[in-house]
């Protein structure tokens, strides 16, 4: 896990700038990248930057971060994480 500050980190704003492919996107944006440093997913839904991750569209593109994200959760933790979750 990597958390960057696009404005107190040194170089944030390039690696931010990198990640969303330039798009202001909001707090929180997430993106998940497999062993080669290659982005298999990020937050920005069909609706936009998820952030938080409550009600349908924001819980469905999330399910599908942790889909094809997954490593080591079952299709069973994914579903306990998407229920622990506000609507």
């Amino acid at each position: 896990m990597l958390k960057i500050d696009d404005v107190l980190d040194l170089n944030g704003h390039e690696i931010a700038a990198e990640i969303t492919r330039g798009k202001f996107v909001g707090v929180s944006f997430f993106a998940f990248y497999d062993e080669d440093e290659q982005m298999l997913i990020d937050s920005d839904g069909p609706t936009g930057n998820i952030g938080f991750m409550s009600g349908y569209e924001n819980k469905r593109h999330f399910r599908k971060m942790l889909e094809k994200g997954k490593q080591v959760l079952t299709s069973d933790d994914v579903e306990k994480i998407l229920n622990s979750l506000p609507d």
